[in-house]
């Protein structure tokens, strides 16, 4: 292979980098005071995560963020704000105007080294000046890169890979160890799946570099060696990578996100010509198309390698490692589920494996290398085995291709953010919903906003968290509502315990507003100190201030929005009833709610109250007396076209029981209880899941298009 060293030569790819940034996302993020750009899923909390690590207290190790997660711990890490930027520019932060974010600029510079390091690869190929032009173009313009735009900047850094493969196939030179600790120690402090893929990278070249050197070399380079773990382990634990415990690192199983074996040529809406290939995405993260322009660069490899017959040629041993790399990380990302179109079938694996992938669980990101390993294959056959005119002509096409083919999916993201950018920011309209004139004064009276629980279901996206980060954001408090890769469940449980002990006293951080869910209202009700501490109900939201009545800042809440009443006490044998006249009702878990949550009751009627929705909870004190069940009566919502209720109980969110009602009336669930279970709470809260719940209508009982399961009556402690 040939290289070129002129420095001049370097101005033509940061230019294109430059060009196709202007043409692909074009100016608007490189505003740093822009947010508008910043929406979706994952982008706001990016943001956030910086927002908050700017603001706080430096600590060790560095990358600590508590003020973004409170009890549940955080780092910079595991809300993928880059914490390589965020590192850099959190001591200047008194100099950066606010708000700031640099999301825009990164993904400049990304586009400028995936443009540089395309060069230096196509380079390695070819001395022609348009042969880098347009092989290094056709590599730029990578729907797999384009993909990650506005979605997941961090996974924007694919000039690491690139970087990666440059230093694979470049002679070794006495530089190439420093190179790598360089590389391996950004791409650490960039994204644990980009450090993963050089990392594999780097221990390719390494095989590669002890079967090549001599005993000398070796021995150089086995004494150095130890700084690698060494520099990556100090890191890794400045940066926050072990802010949380390792068995929580295991959230979704292995192969959540894996790569359907057709996926490179599943243009999924990014071609004006091939149509998407059914059932080839699995999920958003099994996207892999290489392109148009690349898959026919790939095509005539192909036809060259049978024509010129490269099959026969020998393989240097240099690249065996490097092949055996592709094949592996192909391997994984497909995951022991493996999809190929419509077809698709399984093979076990042992647990420690299972574990082992389920940190990497989006598994079809590790073949990207492999991607481009190929990509760049093809253009080494395209250059090196077609006249040099005619290989020109044919990459030039093949690059106009690319990037008028691929405009299919990404113009309409440059459509996209400038639409956005003229928006008002999405942090902003969160916080507008907090209208009351109650959220300004209680920023000023507390330091920290928690949410009660922080996650329910644990390990899923909070449904608010958007709203309450930015409003604890702007007002400068910190916060357990928050959105995170990896989140301890010891901690969540942890914390969940930790308020259920403050309710029972009836004692709580005065310093910490609360926002309850509808679930733990009840047990504050129980020991609320209403001389001193405030529960309302305030823009739809349960509140808890605690010190509020007694703080003579604070202007008093409207009665009407106060959330008061006697919490009944109830006695083993005796029926706690749930019509629409009994106090039973309080005890039934967001009334009214269905519409907007998916899960609840329907208004209690003369009977008792229907579940409406797949899930329903209830909350009941614990009788003085130890009870050793609770019983059930209620209706099912059954008839001959809908023989059978299915039903899963959960007790204080474990499982307790599944079972099945075939009969309309006289229905008796009996939920054992546990006397001797020590616990901080006095109460019991049960959830009763139905995931074949259906409508009166669909099942021909009327015209009611209420989604029905469980007619409750009575609840009876034994």
């Amino acid at each position: 292979m040939s290289k070129n060293n002129s420095p001049l030569s370097l101005v033509i790819p940061l230019a294109m980098g430059i060009m196709s940034y202007w043409l692909v996302i074009g100016p608007l993020p490189l505003n740093p005071s822009n947010l508008s750009w910043i929406r979706g899923l994952d982008p706001p909390t990016h943001y956030l995560g910086w927002a908050f690590f700017r603001n706080s207290p430096f600590s060790v190790p560095w990358g600590l963020n508590p003020n973004y997660g409170l009890d549940l711990s955080n780092s910079i890490v595991f809300s993928d704000s880059i914490p390589l930027l965020a590192l850099l520019l959190k001591p200047f932060t008194t100099l950066l105007p606010d708000p700031f974010q640099y999301f825009g600029i990164w993904t400049l510079i990304c586009f400028l080294l995936q443009a540089l390091f395309g060069w230096m690869l196509v380079s390695l190929i070819s001395a022609n000046t348009l042969i880098r032009i347009f092989g290094s173009g056709i590599i730029l313009f990578s729907p797999i890169l384009f993909y990650r735009i506005g979605v997941h900047a961090a996974l924007e850094a694919h000039f690491m890979l690139l970087a990666a493969i440059y230093l694979n196939l470049r002679p070794t030179n006495p530089y190439s160890f420093w190179n790598w600790l360089l590389l391996l120690f950004f791409s650490l402090l960039t994204h644990f799946y980009i450090f993963i893929m050089v990392f594999g990278l780097w221990l390719t070249n390494t095989v590669v570099f002890l079967l090549s050197t001599n005993k000398d070399g070796n021995i150089w380079f086995i004494k150095k060696l130890w700084l690698i773990p060494v520099i990556l382990f100090f890191t890794a634990w400045m940066a926050g990578y072990f802010s949380t415990e390792g068995s929580s690192l295991i959230g979704l199983p292995y192969g959540t996100g894996s790569m359907n074996l057709l996926a490179p040529f599943n243009a999924a809406g990014w071609s004006y010509l091939l149509k998407p290939i059914p059932t080839t995405l699995q999920t958003y993260e099994g996207f892999s198309y290489l392109g148009l322009g690349a898959l026919l660069s790939i095509g005539m490899a192909l036809y060259l390698t049978i024509v010129r017959r490269l099959y026969r040629l020998p393989i240097p041993r240099i690249y065996i490692p490097l092949l055996i790399f592709a094949a592996l990380s192909l391997i994984f990302s497909l995951s022991n589920h493996v999809h190929i179109g419509r077809w698709s079938f399984s093979y076990p694996l042992p647990d420690f494996l299972l574990n082992i992938g389920a940190t990497l669980r989006q598994s079809s990101r590790i073949f990207w290398p492999t991607l481009y390993l190929v990509l760049l294959l093809a253009i080494y056959c395209v250059a090196r085995y077609l006249p040099k005119r005619k290989s020109i002509f044919t990459l030039g096409i093949f690059f106009v291709v690319q990037l008028i083919d691929t405009s299919a999916g990404w113009w309409p993201k440059h459509q996209e953010i400038a639409k956005d950018s003229a928006l008002l920011d999405i942090f902003s309209q969160q916080i507008q919903t907090l209208n009351d004139p109650f959220w300004g004064n209680a920023a000023q009276k507390y330091t920290k906003l928690i949410v009660v629980p922080a996650q329910d279901p644990p390990g899923m996206i909070p449904l608010d968290w958007l709203r309450f980060a930015s409003f604890s954001e702007k007002f400068g408090l910190a916060t357990n509502s928050v959105y995170l890769a990896r989140i301890s469940n010891l901690k969540i449980e942890n914390s969940e315990n930790k308020f259920d002990q403050q309710s029972l006293n009836g004692e709580y951080d005065p310093s910490a507003l609360y926002i309850l869910k509808a679930n733990k209202v009840i047990p504050v009700l129980m020991h609320l100190n209403t001389s001193s501490d405030l529960l309302a109900n305030i823009n739809q939201l349960f509140v808890l201030a605690p010190g509020w009545k007694k703080c003579s800042d604070c202007p008093a809440v409207p009665q009407a929005s106060e959330v008061s009443g006697f919490v009944p006490n109830v006695s083993i044998h005796k029926p706690i009833t749930f019509s629409n006249d009994s106090a039973g009702k309080m005890f039934l878990v967001g009334i009214g709610t269905s519409n907007i949550t998916g899960e609840g009751w329907a208004y209690p009627e003369s009977f008792g109250a229907w579940s409406e929705g797949n899930k329903a909870k209830l909350v009941l004190p614990l009788p003085k007396d130890r009870a050793k069940s609770l019983t059930l009566i209620g209706r099912a919502l059954i008839n001959e076209r809908h023989p059978t209720q299915q039903m899963t109980i959960l007790v204080n969110g474990k499982l307790n029981q599944t079972l099945k009602l075939q009969q309309q009336d006289g229905n008796s669930i009996t939920i054992k209880l546990d006397p001797q279970a020590k616990t901080n709470r006095d109460y019991i809260e049960i959830e009763l899941q139905m995931p074949n719940a259906t409508t009166p209508q669909a099942i021909g009982m009327g015209t009611d298009i209420r989604k029905l399961g469980f007619g409750l009556i009575s609840a009876t402690f034994e």
